[in-house]
Formats: structure tokens, C-alpha cells, sequence
């Protein structure tokens, strides 16, 4: 026997969530995702799915009809993509990640000319970055001094994420040395994958992921309004 066939493939290790059950939760979305890759998915991990389609249907259905997401989905380049953004939903544990890759679906399905190879470079930039990472890279974006948002917007988002955000200290007050060390290892990751400068400045790659992930964010420039 090939080893090969003894590897677990996408097919092998999913059940099929019915395609009724799609059609009910996401009717836009839904029948058309059931025919095309069969939503194949873990067991355990349905409810994660539901609440992702919820989601994106409500997203997209305002300007996306059933036959235009139907006939989106003759593209391999579109079915690829959606493939991978639910196995990065079954996998997400946060609710805020998996909104995070909703929004990422429909904005890449929403261009008039899709650009595939961009939404799966957004897609694999977040898959790269764990939840506290995404939360230094919004604080960064909330800087008054680089675009329009108000300076109250960076103080409301550091109070509610102070736990994350709010410099590492032990118990009696002294910064904590393997605390810290995980901090900055957040910053030198979105450093390295570009999305911050080295003086904590979100850069241009960082203002275009977020406007792919971020139905919140405020671009410096958007990327979505260019001719």
C-alpha cells in the first residue's frame, strides 16, 4: 500500500452537514456551498460553521443574490477559497476569529474582479497570528496621529483589553521578565510579517489586512474604492 493513502485527507476526516440545514441558516450562501463543496466539516465543529454562514450570508446578501454567489462559485480560484476559509473557521476557537474570516470572505468576494491571490494572503497572514497579536495590530491602527481616528478610540480599546495590552508585571510590581518576553514576541511577529514598522507604526500591508479582517477599521487608504 502507498503511504500516501494512509494520510488523512480533507474528504477522509469530515461529515457532511445537510444541505437543508445550510439552506435554512445562510439561504444565500447556504444551498449554493452545499453543492459545491458538500460543506464538508467536522462533527464537532458544526456549530462554529452555522455561525460562520450565518454571518457571511448577512454580510454578502445585500448586494450578492443566490444565482450571483452561484455562478461566483464556478471559479476554482472562489471555491478554493472558501474551502479554505471554513477549515480555518472549524479550527478557530474565538467567535472573534471567525468573524474576522467572515469578513475577510466577503470582502474578497464582494471586488468586481476578484483578487484571489490577495484574500489568500490576508487569509494566510491571519492564520500566522494568535488573538493577542491581532489585538497589539488593532491597538497600533488606533493611533490618532496617523489617520482619523479619535484619540478616546485608542483609551477605549487599551481599557478593554488592558489584560493583554497592559505592560507585564509580577505581583510586586516589578515587570515581569517572561511576560514581557511574550509581549514582544507579539510585536516582533507583526513586525516580521510587515504589518508594523519597527517604531510600532502600522504599515500599508497592516492597513490593507485590516480592511480585509475589520469591518471597523478605518483605512489610511482603501483599498476598495480605487478605479
Amino acid at each position: 500500500m502507498d503511504m500516501d493513502d494512509l494520510k488523512p485527507n480533507r474528504t477522509d476526516a469530515l461529515v457532511v452537514l445537510g444541505k437543508s440545514v445550510l439552506g435554512i441558516v445562510a439561504p444565500v450562501v447556504g444551498p449554493v456551498l452545499g453543492e459545491v463543496i458538500g460543506a464538508l466539516i467536522p462533527k464537532q465543529r458544526e456549530d462554529r460553521i452555522v455561525e460562520f454562514l450565518l454571518a457571511l450570508d448577512e454580510k454578502i446578501s445585500d448586494h450578492l443574490t443566490k444565482e450571483d454567489f452561484k455562478q461566483l462559485c464556478e471559479s476554482e480560484d472562489v471555491v478554493d477559497l472558501i474551502e479554505d476559509s471554513l477549515f480555518h473557521v472549524a479550527r478557530a476557537i474565538s467567535p472573534k476569529r471567525r468573524e474576522y474570516i467572515s469578513h475577510l470572505l466577503s470582502q474578497g468576494l464582494s471586488q468586481e474582479q476578484l483578487d484571489h491571490a490577495t484574500a489568500k494572503k490576508m487569509l494566510r497572514l491571519l492564520d500566522q497570528l494568535t488573538d493577542e497579536e491581532l489585538i497589539y495590530l488593532k491597538f497600533y491602527s488606533l493611533d490618532p496621529s496617523m489617520h482619523s481616528c479619535e484619540p478616546d478610540d485608542a483609551d477605549l480599546y487599551y481599557e478593554k483589553h488592558r489584560t493583554t495590552l497592559e505592560p507585564a508585571l509580577d505581583k510586586i510590581g516589578n515587570r515581569s521578565v517572561f511576560r514581557a518576553s511574550l509581549q514582544e514576541s507579539y510585536r516582533s511577529n507583526l513586525i516580521t510579517l510587515g504589518l508594523i514598522s519597527i517604531d510600532k507604526e502600522l504599515t500599508p500591508l497592516g492597513d490593507l489586512f485590516l480592511q480585509y479582517i475589520d469591518d471597523n477599521h478605518k483605512p489610511f487608504v482603501s483599498a476598495f474604492d480605487e478605479d
